[in-house]
């Protein structure tokens, strides 16, 4: 599916996949990824938080192709692949038009919260006997979080200019390294 880039990183991997029904991994997963509390919640937007307005049919369309990137999916199964496909019924783009705004408007029931916000949680072994815990959040939270980055982008990127190069500036880390090899050059 055009995800040679993907495919070629795990191929060339040399990470274990450790089987989590040990104690001895459970247990380090656990320290290292402990589970949330079942008294928790997320905290609610506040008051004077701005209201998201429903992204245009095209960005959703954008967002469900781009979703599309190889990644694994999430808990509920649903991968990139199955979701780009929805930006070919104008009923589906509508519908996920609202589920990305209530998700960025924090409009979801409680009772759904941790079905978008949980993670499967994947253990690979490092070097030293160590447990990597990877992490693999829900798509639909994680489409939606990456339309709100996308959408404060460049006012983040005006506000930390001229003093960073990490947000919203192509190739920053080169700009920063000739920027340091030029003062010391001078």
């Amino acid at each position: 599916n055009n995800h040679l880039r993907r495919a070629a990183l795990t191929l060339s991997a040399d990470a274990t996949l450790l089987d989590t029904s040990m104690p001895d991994v459970l247990d380090k997963l656990r320290a290292l990824h402990p589970p949330r509390s079942i008294t928790s919640s997320l905290p609610p937007l506040p008051n004077d938080a701005p209201h998201i307005t429903v992204p245009t049919m095209n960005e959703v369309k954008q967002i469900l192709k781009a979703s599309d990137n190889g990644a694994s999916p999430g808990p509920s199964g649903w991968g990139g692949n199955m979701l780009s496909i929805l930006r070919n019924d104008d009923i589906c783009v509508e519908g996920m038009s609202l589920l990305i705004t209530n998700i960025l408007n924090g409009d979801v029931p409680e009772e759904v919260r941790p079905h978008l916000t949980s993670c499967r949680l994947v253990a690979l072994g490092k070097k030293d006997d160590g447990v990597r815990p990877i992490a693999v959040g829900e798509l639909f939270y994680r489409i939606a979080a990456a339309h709100a980055a996308r959408m404060v982008r460049e006012p983040i990127a005006e506000l930390l200019s001229p003093h960073q190069f990490g947000v919203g500036t192509s190739n920053g880390c080169e700009k920063i390294v000739h920027n340091i090899s030029h003062s010391l050059s001078t």
